[in-house]
């Protein structure tokens, strides 16, 4: 009997046959068997780390889609407290990725990581942290005292006029509008988002924008240098 690529026939004496695999067929069973046992590792891998993968394509994902709206809507990058809906995403991919170093890399690598990253937010936390105000709204620090100091001047001098207008600059709006009612500051008319010029009563800007507007009479009732605002009367 003849050999074949993958058996050698023998016969004995007695005429009995045996069959032995050949160098070549050993070595394709040895390859096939690595390569089974390659996908095996694989899969195993990917259902190890399946949330973890799961979190980087839901981030490329939400990368991809801001990057979009970007250039073909023309809507701005989420910067800020905008920005706030994926905290919660980087947070839970920080601690899933952190568990996968100490499970497959060294525990003691992302143990040091975890320390690292925690001294660094506590510092930055630390070296920003203000009482008198949070970083997005920092301008409006100094809201409350100008409106107590405009209600004082106000009924001192000019007790009898009511309904009488504050112009603002619109980031002011919203916060002038709150004081106006909690600190119930009757006299004073609604505030709206305009800061009209030629308009008689207060105005509480920034002194840049302030410099800008047209030239009148006015009394310089409160400046404020850490938020460069000024709150002054118009003199009619």
């Amino acid at each position: 009997m003849k050999d074949t690529k993958h058996l050698r026939f023998f016969s004995d004496e007695d005429g009995f046959n045996t069959y032995e695999p050949t160098k070549e067929a050993k070595k394709e069973i040895v390859e096939k068997l690595v390569s089974i046992s390659t996908i095996k590792e694989k899969l195993r891998f990917l259902e190890k780390f399946r949330g973890l993968i799961i979190l980087n394509l839901t981030l490329l994902s939400v990368s991809v889609v801001i990057l979009l709206t970007h250039y073909i809507l023309g809507t701005d990058y989420p910067i800020a407290r905008f920005s706030l809906y994926l905290l919660p995403l980087f947070i839970i991919h920080l601690v899933v990725l952190l568990g996968a170093l100490h499970e497959f890399y060294s525990p003691v690598f992302s143990k040091v990581i975890l320390l690292f990253l925690g001294m660094g937010s506590v510092s930055l936390f630390l070296l920003n942290f203000d009482w008198r105000s949070y970083t997005e709204w920092e301008y409006d620090q100094n809201t409350k005292q100008a409106m107590v100091i405009l209600d004082r001047y106000h009924k001192k001098k000019y007790p009898t006029e009511n309904n009488v207008r504050l112009n603002v600059n619109w980031l002011f709006t919203p916060s002038t509008n709150f004081y106006r009612e909690t600190l119930d500051i009757q006299w004073l008319a609604p505030i709206d988002r305009e800061l009209e010029e030629g308009v008689k009563g207060y105005i509480y800007t920034f002194t840049e924008e302030f410099s800008k507007l047209e030239k009148q009479n006015f009394d310089t009732l409160a400046e404020f240098e850490n938020t460069h605002t000024i709150l002054v009367r118009v003199i009619p």
